[in-house]
């Protein structure tokens, strides 16, 4: 957790560790739910913006539960805490206010629970990157839109969302709501968190250490890194089928597929469930150039041709098809790539880090797709 401005300060030392929020008879509306909600606020996030709206949001969703029960967080991992301990059956929903990373935090809590209990969930945006509340709620920006954000919120309309399971190496399970990264845009995320975060912060604008952080990779590591290669695994049709294929990764993605809004899978018009997509960049301007175009190399005949010449990146995605993953880092002994490679090859889960000690993992992985594991709230 990073240091806390002044913002941050302030609001802990009015609302932690808790503050319960209602409001008067007269202020209630008359379709209020009768059961309270739990308001998880990431204290550091967006710089502090987490901490700004946060009273703000608390006040407005007091007028549609009975009470808005306000549990900010003091260190690294503590949403997750939270999600693992508090008793979830008592709440109506769960809001986390903050960014991606927030978000995975408390998803990865409450579904490590030993009780199996669970609760709906809304990501309010407070925080740099909120692609799960642009994907559910519609508003990315929670200082520009929070009336609107907190009517969908107190509207309750819920849809299923798809989960990622990760297993690692370790023995450990990981879950991830976006997208699991690996390769050079985690090598960035590590640059714009060590050097660029105060830029951010102190001009206002929580996304710009990423932005900064992608060109200092770019004149740091070169446009290519050959020394890291993979073996994938791709299992689809139940697992009933699989093939494997090698290659230099400078970069990859597992998106998550079961988004429950129209344009979430990036101008997808009809969303599915129960799949996921994987996508490998071979240089740095490949990874570019995917994260642009979102281009894909479509099975042959039933199989992907893993002999066939791609460009500068590649992007496998099976139709409807592929339920799990298996990544493995492949030792090279060649010294000439070794030579070219900066680094282990790192993977994070929906842009954070991939475990608790503020370590990314950089193990084999195995991701799985859980349709449906997820209840959350949506615009529509």
């Amino acid at each position: 957790m990073t240091k806390p401005n002044r913002t941050v300060r302030q609001f802990l030392q009015t609302h932690a560790p808790r503050t319960e929020f209602t409001c008067s008879e007269e202020e209630k509306q008359k379709n209020a739910t009768n059961k309270p909600c739990l308001l998880i606020v990431s204290s550091t996030s967006g710089g502090g913006t987490a901490a700004r709206l946060a009273p703000k949001v608390a006040k407005r969703l007091a007028q549609s539960f009975d009470t808005v029960i306000l549990v900010p967080t003091l260190h690294r991992e503590h949403a997750r805490t939270i999600l693992m301990t508090e008793p979830l059956e008592r709440y109506a929903v769960a809001v986390i206010v903050g960014g991606d990373g927030a978000f995975s935090e408390a998803v990865n809590g409450m579904l490590s629970r030993p009780d199996g209990v669970t609760v709906t969930m809304a990501h309010f945006p407070g925080g740099s990157g909120n692609t799960t509340a642009g994907n559910t709620l519609g508003y990315w920006n929670g200082s520009q839109s929070l009336e609107h954000a907190c009517d969908v919120i107190c509207a309750l309309k819920t849809r299923p969302m798809d989960v990622l399971q990760v297993d690692c190496d370790d023995g450990t399970t990981r879950y991830a709501t976006s997208t699991i990264s690996g390769g050079i845009y985690v090598d960035s995320l590590i640059l714009a968190d060590r050097y660029y975060r105060w830029i951010s912060t102190f001009l206002g604008n929580p996304g710009l250490r990423y932005i900064l952080g992608l060109i200092h990779g770019y004149f740091m590591y070169g446009a290519r890194d050959t020394g890291r290669e993979m073996k994938y695994t791709i299992y689809h049709n139940n697992n009933q089928d699989e093939e494997s294929f090698l290659m230099p990764s400078f970069g990859l993605a597992l998106y998550n597929s079961g988004w429950v809004l129209e344009d979430a899978r990036f101008g997808s018009s009809t969303p599915f469930s129960g799949d996921m997509s994987l996508s490998v960049a071979k240089t740095y301007l490949g990874l570019g150039r995917h994260l642009m175009y979102q281009g894909t190399v479509k099975k042959e005949n039933g199989k992907l041709d893993v002999n066939k010449k791609y460009p500068q990146y590649k992007s496998v995605h099976f139709d409807r098809a592929v339920t799990k993953v298996k990544i493995e880092p492949i030792v090279v002994s060649d010294s000439s790539s070794i030579k070219s490679c900066h680094g282990p090859f790192k993977i994070a889960l929906d842009g954070e880090m991939g475990t608790g000690n503020q370590e990314y993992m950089t193990g084999s992985i195995t991701a799985q797709v859980l349709p449906g594991k997820l209840n959350v709230i949506v615009a529509y």
